[in-house]
């Protein structure tokens, strides 16, 4: 029998790994172009939603990160535009980003 924590660290795992599985179909699916209006909008809908700040700070997080491995003009802009939020969090992966 698993421990708890072998139990916990397997869901690590498995998050981490669905993480990738969908990082990978993102970026192998359709062109930049449509991969950036669904960033842009999902940063103007996470940073309009001030209900879950959680949850829209770790949306813009994995935004800025995303949008490093896209680049171009228009990723830069956006990138940009992160590093203006008031959470540390969010203007990090921008950073690192650009």
């Amino acid at each position: 029998m698993k421990s708890p924590h072998a139990a916990i660290l397997d869901k690590v795992f498995d998050a981490d790994r669905a993480l990738r599985r969908a990082q990978g179909e993102f970026f192998t699916t359709g062109e930049d172009d449509a991969r950036l209006d669904a960033i842009e909008a999902a940063i103007n809908q996470a940073w309009s939603d001030g209900a879950d700040a959680e949850e829209g700070v770790s949306r813009l997080m994995r935004a800025g990160s995303l949008l490093g491995d896209i680049g171009g003009p228009r990723g830069c802009k956006l990138l940009l535009r992160l590093l203006d939020h008031d959470e540390p969090e969010v203007r990090m992966p921008a950073g690192e980003s650009l």
